[in-house]
């Protein structure tokens, strides 16, 4: 009998062994869309300041719309467009539309850069992304502390997927 049971328990573990890993969960389905202004001066955190922000759930435009209005009259809608910084993508290859964008309140990007923090809804489903005005190259950080150098555009964050909290865009 304990033979029996020895040989059934022996078997069970070597079917377990072999079962399939278990498939990850899909990310998070995407709940806001922001547009958020930043300076080139520091909060205390070490983070580009928040000139302006916006958040929709309907699309990056409406945030930003948003957004500008909220900047108290200081930023118009085509400015902004002209320092556009960064897109992040919802999925690898540029796909699943733009869920966060970021604009410069200090114009291109240069060698300092802008030190950015994303929201969590948004670090948790950012897969790819593009620079713009002249800004060439990311550190990413996820919520570990890890960090990556990668050159923009990237069309998939390894890693990093689906992990980005902050992150550093500059042109090198």
């Amino acid at each position: 009998m304990v033979r029996k049971v020895l040989t059934a328990v022996t078997v069970g573990l070597t079917a377990l062994s072999f079962a399939p890993a278990a498939v990850a969960a899909p990310s998070e389905a995407v709940t806001e869309y922001c547009a958020v202004i930043v300076s080139k001066e520091r909060d205390e955190h070490g983070f580009s300041k928040e000139l302006a922000k916006s958040c929709s759930p309907v699309s990056v435009e409406d945030a930003l719309v948003k957004a500008s209005a909220s900047g108290g009259g200081r930023f118009s809608v085509p400015e902004l467009a002209g320092t556009l910084l960064l897109n992040q993508f919802k999925d690898v290859n540029y796909g699943g539309g733009v869920i966060h964008t970021y604009y410069g309140g200090g114009g291109p990007c240069d060698t300092m850069g802008y030190y950015l923090r994303n929201t969590v809804s948004v670090s948790k489903n950012v897969s790819s992304m593009i620079g713009y005005n002249n800004c060439n190259r990311v550190r990413v950080h996820d919520w570990d502390e890890n960090s990556y150098q990668f050159d923009l555009p990237v069309a998939h964050m390894g890693r990093f997927n689906d992990n980005v909290n902050g992150l550093r865009v500059f042109h090198m």
